[in-house]
């Protein structure tokens, strides 16, 4: 799946339709109140045609979180390539911008509140939220920071730059 997709019609093939369409509904109402039979009558399926895709509604929840994780994941490669080419601090915060508007699509923009609010309910999700946004992004935000302060772009505590 081509990550810029947002909207689920715009989907090359059913099972891409299936997890956008799932992964909004899940982010709209929580997974509880979402059925199978609702997303297949969202999607304009019979409901036994989702199990051609998937096993059930946990197996396409965990699909959705492994996309999710996997978004995330090659944000953080492609803008971690980009910011090492860089001369400014100016210059981190415009790659980091592009690459958001690069991947904001229905993973990034359903994801983060989909694994915020379901990370109680499924430790797939809790252990993806805790990498992606706790691990991860913490981690790649403060070596952001630090190589921007050792390169001399902003000074340590300079809390209008940072």
């Amino acid at each position: 799946m081509e990550y810029p997709l947002i909207d689920a019609n715009e989907a090359e093939n059913t099972r891409d339709k299936i997890l956008l369409t799932a992964v909004k509904m899940f982010s709209e109402r929580g997974y509880a109140a979402v059925s199978m039979r609702d997303i297949a009558h969202e999607v304009q399926l019979k409901p036994a045609s989702l199990y051609h895709h998937f096993d059930g509604k946990e197996a396409l929840f965990d699909d959705i979180v492994e996309t999710i994780s996997q978004a995330y994941m090659d944000f953080y490669d492609r803008t971690g390539r980009e910011v090492a080419k860089v001369e400014s601090f100016a210059q981190v915060l415009d790659c980091l911008f592009a690459e958001l508007k690069v991947v904001y699509h229905m993973f990034i923009h359903y994801g983060v509140s989909l694994l915020a609010a379901e990370q109680y309910r499924s430790d797939k999700a809790r252990m993806a939220f805790n990498n992606i946004y706790i691990g991860i992004g913490i981690d790649y935000s403060a070596r952001l920071f630090d190589d921007a302060i050792a390169k001399g772009w902003v000074k340590p505590f300079d809390t209008q730059a940072l």
